[in-house]
Parts: C-alpha cells; sequence; structure tokens
C-alpha cells in the first residue's frame, strides 16, 4: 500500500489497518520470544493505546516504523524484522544489504500483499536466509489456538540425546515440512527436531517427535 492508497482511505479504514498492524506486531515479538529472542514484557503486551503513542502518525504511517533488529537469549545471533507493503525487486536489495551490514544470517520479511515471482526467485537464492510471512497470517498466533498442542524445538545437544536414548537415526523420526504453520512461525530449519506434547484422556500426556525436512 503506498502512501498515496492510504492518504486515500477514510478514517475509519486507517484505523481498521492500524490495528491490524498492531496484532501483527504482537505475534512477531511473541514469535520472536518463542523463538528464543531477547523481547521486553512492554513489547509482548504493548496494548493498541500503547502502540497508538508509539506511532502517532497514523494519516500517513509508515510500515517501515516497525523494522527491528533482536539479539537472541543464549547465542550472538541477531535476526531482522521488516515490514513492507509488497516486496519487490529493489527493496529486497536494500533489504540485503541492511542484512550484511548488521552481518545477520536471519531475516524476517512481513509483506501486506504477495510479491511477484521474479522477487520470489531472488529470495530463494538466498537459501533459508529470508523468510517471508503475510501480514493476514500473523493476525492472530496459531500456537496459541486451543486445538494447537503445545510445541518445543529442541537444540542440538537436546536431539543427540533423544536419538540415543532411543537408538534411533534421525531419518526414522516423523517429518514435519518447512512450510507447516507451526515449523514457520518456529522458523525450523531442515534437520532440526522439535517436540509436540498432546493432552491425552488416559496417559495424561502424550509426547512425539518431529524431524523438519
Amino acid at each position: 500500500m503506498s502512501s498515496t492508497e492510504w492518504a486515500s482511505m477514510t478514517s475509519e479504514q486507517k484505523e481498521r489497518e492500524f490495528t491490524r498492524l498492531w496484532r501483527v506486531r504482537r505475534t512477531v515479538f511473541q514469535m520472536l520470544n518463542d523463538r528464543g529472542y531477547s523481547v521486553t514484557n512492554a513489547d509482548l503486551n504493548m496494548t493498541l493505546d500503547a502502540f497508538r503513542k508509539e506511532h502517532p502518525r497514523v494519516d500517513d504511517f509508515d510500515r517501515s516504523s516497525l523494522n527491528m533488529i533482536v539479539k537472541h537469549q543464549d547465542k550472538a545471533d541477531t535476526i531482522v524484522v521488516f515490514f513492507v507493503d509488497r516486496l519487490r525487486a529493489e527493496t529486497f536489495k536494500n533489504f540485503h544489504e541492511k542484512v550484511i551490514i548488521n552481518n545477520t544470517n536471519r531475516a524476517i520479511i512481513v509483506q501486506r500483499d504477495s510479491p511477484t515471482s521474479p522477487v520470489l526467485r531472488q529470495v530463494e537464492a538466498e537459501g533459508d536466509r529470508y523468510e517471508l510471512f503475510m501480514e493476514v497470517d500473523l493476525v492472530i498466533n496459531i500456537i496459541q489456538h486451543k486445538l494447537v498442542p503445545e510445541h518445543k524445538p529442541l537444540n542440538e545437544e537436546e536431539k543427540r540425546q533423544l536419538l540415543s536414548r532411543y537408538g534411533l537415526k534421525q531419518e526414522q523420526l516423523p517429518r514435519i515440512v518447512r512450510n507447516d504453520p507451526v515449523a514457520r512461525y518456529f522458523g525450523l530449519r531442515r534437520g532440526q527436531v522439535i517436540k509436540i506434547t498432546r493432552a491425552s484422556e488416559t496417559a495424561g500426556r502424550y509426547v512425539t517427535y518431529r524431524i523438519c525436512f
């Protein structure tokens, strides 16, 4: 959505869009927190009123004002998050330059509208460094839905212990595809294992493991 398009919206339309962006931003922070990045409680629990005070220019709102760089809690790792109306070739080039400058190995791009096929090919050429999300997919947090069981990605040591405990090779584990919504939420990469805990009427809890491929 260009600045001209935003300016042409009614006050009611702008308010709906603004509220939607607040929800999207909240889900992004929840997602980063669940991945182990350092996120403040203020960002996790920001109210719509607080968001409005932080971004008072509703009449000419710029999505790039939501961009952020976040450090991981346990390792020298950072992630960059970009917000954009629609990802274009020149925009992606600028994003890529910022990723290189900040020496990050991972970036999330949140977009309102779908990019063109040529731009998608540019992104895919960078391997798994970039993750693309549509705003509409982040309005609500899917893992907080009552029908979604608890998921917890394992680190490399936990994965090693799991395979050793059961005498398994990783190829023997059930699989979860990378484009599964939960796998995307946690940013799983190939070879990562995720622990899934479900409620069971007979056993209390039922635990399974899946490997991303």
